[in-house]
């Protein structure tokens, strides 16, 4: 009996060991012979070159996601796509062809937050018709991607999240720059700053820093930074030639070098242009010192003969004691300035008040109230203001000593209605506390209010002292700098002053290596000129916009800084961030503690118990020759 028990039992594990039974994984949304439509997320960013025991996070992930693939079926359909959402990859394909797909894959210079990349997946997999979708995404999960509140469950789609872990997140990057002047001009001594940030416990000293300009080193200095802080370091260089400077400011660092350099560009301008606008005759002072200076272009014209389409090659536009403001006038001296113009007023001697009214109320500045005759001198200048910096020496206890004491005088000058607004800053005030000159910014503009007419039988300025200096910087601060550098990730519009297409005129966003070639969209928004590259380009460093065959503007794209903090989440701060939004449908797959291709099994199929009948069906046949041979 006790023979024939163990047949029977041996017998049965057998019949169900071929029966392959599971138990279900909870909330598995497998079905026996159902087709799967499985969506793979690598991120490729900058980050995931990190390092961990078996090489780059990066080559892990596509490890990884090789794994996955071998743990579904031949019949399932297959979607891989990364950080940069190329077309090419917004289908699904065979299981091959997957594989294919994970060997091209390489680096971005792209970011993608957690709940785009999860949307992306949602999409394709409910347009697929699949009986089941699973969607995995591998990556670091930095902490600035992450942003798990914007995840919203779907009960048909299961999505799987497979960390990865660096061995160390200590990070070393150039984080922005800046010029300490508003304006470069040739021959000027500039001070580059260059912040430096230390992503890591460890302080750093003596790191070397250096700066190329247009292929030639210009800078080199060191700099120390503690642990997990930043660092202003100042590069100090001379502007030797004017046109366009492509540069690059570089450390060392490993192993994560993508932010190791910070490309930047700037324009120095050959001329800057100045037009003056008058109704009588030509102010003399302003012809005398624009003409004697082959830095500006100057130019004069009648109110009567304007050519308004040109207003926009002007860096600076001087209204030189008009009375009246035709109405057509004040409606593109506006739109000028909206644009990132600058216009400084000076009024006439009988000025028709509504005309200048209709000037200033579009930009909420006070206007002109009433003539006074008082004689009264200049009393105070702004320091601090953007227009008078730097223009007095400073004596030893950094007080302004070398102010002229002897201002100008004012002979007669018109009241404005009301204080300056928020936007404006009083420049020089007269010694009733009235102002003499006020800045005040519009938009992306700026406007100079003079209370007095430009000629000296209203005021001595002209032929003050101050004249020359306040007059120069007004025509400088004018001249707009570029933005020194954009990120290859963001869709961010670049604006080319002065650049206007005509014909069949195509613009292109070129290389400095000639190795890259875009052609970008382009709009004319208000007569500016608006590019969006729309993320084509791929490769950190310098280009150059062109428009039938010449360079009209250089450009510098960088990795987005955010990248380079590669503070992640912890598979357990994941997981409970998880459990605070509630995401039912969304799980933690561990990579490390067995094969991953196993775990997906299970979580798909439930654990498979046909081993175990295998094995008791030995243990049985066993135990049956044991009796056999002991027994009987």
């Amino acid at each position: 009996m006790l023979v024939l028990l163990m047949r029977i039992l041996a017998i049965t594990a057998i019949v169900l060991a071929f029966a392959r039974p599971f138990i279900p994984a909870a909330g598995t949304l497998k079905k026996i012979g159902a087709q799967s439509a499985v969506s793979i997320f690598i991120d490729n960013s900058l980050s995931m070159e990190a390092r961990q025991e078996n090489g780059a996070l990066f080559d892990e992930a596509k490890k990884r996601s090789k794994e996955i693939i071998a743990a579904h079926g031949t019949s399932d359909v297959y979607q891989v796509f990364t950080n940069d959402f190329e077309g090419k990859y917004q289908r699904f394909v065979s299981k091959d062809e997957a594989l294919q797909i994970i060997d091209e894959l390489d680096y971005s210079p792209v970011r993608r937050n957690l709940s785009e990349i999860y949307t992306r997946q949602q999409e394709l997999l409910n347009s697929s018709g699949a009986d089941v979708k699973q969607a995995y995404i591998i990556s670091d999960f930095q902490k600035n991607i992450t942003d798990f509140e914007y995840l919203i469950n779907d009960s048909s789609v299961l999505v799987s999240l497979v960390p990865l872990k660096a061995l160390q997140t200590n990070n070393l990057f150039i984080d922005t720059c800046w010029f300490n002047a508003p304006v470069l001009q040739k021959g000027q001594n500039v001070k580059l700053v260059a912040r430096i940030r230390n992503i890591s416990d460890q302080p750093l000293e003596k790191i070397p820093l250096k700066l190329m300009i247009n292929n030639t080193q210009r800078g080199l200095t060191t700099f120390s930074v503690g642990a997990n802080t930043s660092v202003d370091v100042d590069v100090s260089f001379t502007v030797l030639e004017t046109g366009d400077h492509r540069c690059v400011l570089e450390i060392s660092d490993y192993p994560i070098v993508s932010d190791d350099k910070l490309y930047f560009s700037f324009r120095v301008n050959r001329q800057i242009s100045v037009l003056t606008i008058y109704e009588s005759t030509d102010n003399e002072y302003f012809r005398s010192l624009y003409n004697s200076d082959s830095t500006f272009r100057y130019q004069s014209v009648h109110v009567k003969s304007l050519n308004y389409s040109a207003f926009t090659a002007n860096d600076l536009i001087i209204l030189s004691g008009l009375n009246e403001i035709p109405t057509g006038l004040a409606s593109e001296l506006n739109k000028y300035v909206s644009n990132g113009g600058n216009l400084a007023v000076f009024p006439g001697e009988i000025i028709e008040y509504g005309s200048y009214k209709k000037l200033f109320e579009q930009a909420n500045l006070p206007t002109f109230l009433s003539w006074d005759t008082a004689r009264i001198r200049c009393q105070s200048i702004n320091m601090n203001s953007r227009l008078f910096q730097d223009v007095f020496e400073k004596g030893g206890s950094s007080r302004e000593t070398s102010m002229p004491l002897d201002l100008p005088y004012v002979f007669g000058y018109y009241r404005l209605t009301s204080s300056l607004t928020s936007l404006g800053d009083n420049l020089i005030t007269l010694q009733n506390g009235e102002p003499f000159l006020s800045a005040f910014q519009y938009e992306r503009g700026n406007i100079y209010i003079f209370v007095s007419p430009p000629e000296i039988d209203f005021t001595s300025f002209p032929r003050h002292a101050l004249f020359v200096p306040t007059m120069y910087r007004l025509a400088f601060l004018s001249r707009q700098a570029g933005t020194p550098y954009y990120f290859l990730d963001e869709d961010k519009a670049i604006e080319a002053p002065g650049v206007i297409p005509s014909g069949d005129q195509v613009l292109k966003i070129r290389s400095e290596n000639l190795q890259t070639e875009v052609i970008p969209e382009n709009r004319i928004v208000n007569s500016r000129l608006l590019i969006f590259p729309h993320r084509q380009l791929k490769q950190v460093g310098n280009y150059s916009l062109i428009n039938d065959n010449q360079t009209v503007l250089p450009l510098s794209f960088n990795t987005n800084r955010k990248e380079s903090d590669l503070s992640t989440w912890s598979v357990s701060e994941i997981s409970d961030q998880l459990s605070q939004f509630d995401l039912n449908n969304f799980n933690l797959l561990k990579a490390g503690e067995k094969p991953l291709s196993q775990t997906i099994n299970e979580m798909n199929q439930g654990i498979h118990l046909w081993k175990w009948f295998i094995l008791l069906a030995l243990l049985f046949l066993l135990g049956e020759v044991v009796l056999l041979r002991l027994w009987i």
